[in-house]
């Protein structure tokens, strides 16, 4: 597809109004001073359009209008906006290239005999697909609600935990320890897991092994964390960023993924750096000092193991099947300083007991 007539009819598939405005016209409309639109339009992560342009229709005025309205209500600032805006563009523009993927491949499968239609790949012909279209939006709107129920839940056991450590302190017979057990409710548990040697991979393998092997780390990534009640935060090239409940947890997932790459077609050397401590979450990404103890502490890592800070290995000396060794000399850890640290593996009998037995001492120990 190509031309301006056809922008119209992509737009009219998705189900957008067509565009009949410029800039201009929508900002005379709305109300909204021109710096405001570009900086909404450019925080959302759409090119920058000639003010010449028709561009815009009326799905775009309804949007800038209820913003506008929001804004004028004080529930929320500017920096929300933009904030709320980053993440959603940034976000989403991701879903859209691999929906695009996906109607390309269904144009391959409806193809001729070499799985390609007369006219070659064109991911436009799908939008003739109602059903499929639809499946695309309400997928999202489903995976929305859900993880919406899913962090809002984390939120109220944050604050029960909250209300837990007050009642805690104003309770004279509770001793110093027992409140700072765990470094407190405002802690998050984070960790890092990476493809070690990925560039010397990258060499040795041609795009779509590659491509495949990046593909399989994500999805058990995914998996991992997601049976240890954690939460994947992003993917950042060749690694997995998370947070976990606790250490504990943290130190779990990056001992799993290490097995499950170590058993795969083309076995991986995965790297897990774990850090517990103080940390702001922003947009849905982790911020603090705590984050980038974790990303240091996996350039330390060694295979097999995960890697913490030795004032946190006291917490895993109960766990009979985790093996806690405190590493002899301090490291010298780029933009933290002298760090000592403790490794954590599973002990020589645990690596070779089925994850069935081991998720069932797991649950036992959650019970």
């Amino acid at each position: 597809m190509s031309g301006p007539d056809d922008v119209a009819a992509l737009a009219a598939a998705v189900g957008l109004d067509p565009p009949v405005y410029r800039r201009a016209d929508v900002e005379r409309q709305v109300g909204v001073p021109h710096a405001d639109m570009v900086r909404w339009w450019r925080a959302m992560g759409f090119a920058e359009v000639p003010e010449d342009e028709v561009a815009f229709g009326r799905d775009d005025v309804r949007m800038a209008t209820d913003l506008a309205s929001l804004l004028a209500s004080g529930r929320v600032d500017d920096l929300d906006v933009l904030r709320l805006a980053r993440v959603l563009g940034s976000s989403f523009s991701r879903i859209a290239e691999a929906q695009v993927s996906l109607l390309e491949d269904v144009d391959d499968e409806g193809g001729g005999a070499d799985g390609v239609g007369s006219e070659g790949t064109d991911p436009g012909r799908s939008l003739e697909d109602a059903e499929l279209l639809e499946l695309l939006e309400t997928s999202l709107v489903y995976v929305w609600r859900r993880h919406l129920v899913a962090a809002l839940g984390r939120r109220l056991r944050v604050e029960a935990a909250d209300e837990a450590l007050r009642a805690d302190i104003a309770d004279p017979d509770t001793t110093t320890e027992a409140r700072h057990e765990d470094h407190g409710t405002s802690a998050t548990t984070v960790g890092f897991v990476d493809i070690a040697g990925f560039s010397r991979l990258s060499k040795r393998l041609d795009v779509e092994e590659l491509g495949d092997i990046v593909d399989r780390f994500e999805a058990g990534a995914l998996d991992v964390v997601a049976e240890h009640d954690g939460r994947v935060v992003k993917f950042i090239g060749d690694a997995v960023m998370y947070v976990a409940p606790d250490l504990e947890a943290g130190v779990r997932i990056g001992l799993d993924l290490q097995e499950r790459a170590k058993g795969s077609d083309v076995p991986l050397e995965l790297h897990c750096g774990v850090a517990h401590g103080p940390t702001i979450t922003m947009g849905g990404d982790v911020f603090g000092p705590t984050v980038n103890l974790a990303s240091r502490l996996t350039d330390v890592a060694r295979r097999g193991t995960a890697v913490i800070p030795r004032e946190c290995a006291h917490e895993l000396d109960d766990r009979p099947d985790l093996l806690v060794k405190p590493v002899r000399r301090p490291y010298d850890l780029k933009g933290i300083g002298r760090t000592r640290l403790a490794t954590v593996a599973r002990r020589p009998e645990e690596r070779d007991a089925p994850a069935s037995r081991r998720r069932d001492r797991r649950d036992r120990r959650a019970g």
